[in-house]
């Protein structure tokens, strides 16, 4: 296990530089709320998941009744055949 963490500190650098955008969030719950989906996004990316794949397969699930939140944690994410691939490779296939 590495004893520096330069990868975080890296993937902090984005949301540093452009902190003036940060303050103009709104409200404290909007900045918990982007704090939230962000840091699924950057979760996705590090497990090399697509992230809008992950949240639309995971939408899905939600809003088919899924209720165990093991099953739609990004470590656990397998897409369905369904979703996975382009438009054209579904058609074709």
């Amino acid at each position: 296990m590495d004893l520096t963490n330069n990868e975080v500190e890296r993937g902090l650098r984005t949301w540093v530089l452009s902190r003036k955008t940060w303050l103009f969030v709104g409200h404290d719950v909007s900045a918990q709320r982007a704090a939230a989906a962000l840091t699924v996004i950057t979760t996705c990316r590090k497990l090399g998941i697509d992230p809008r794949q992950y949240m639309r397969d995971t939408l899905r699930r939600l809003i088919a009744g899924e209720k165990d939140l093991s099953v739609l944690l990004p470590e656990n994410f397998k897409p369905h055949l369904a979703d996975s691939g382009t438009a054209a490779e579904r058609c074709a296939a």
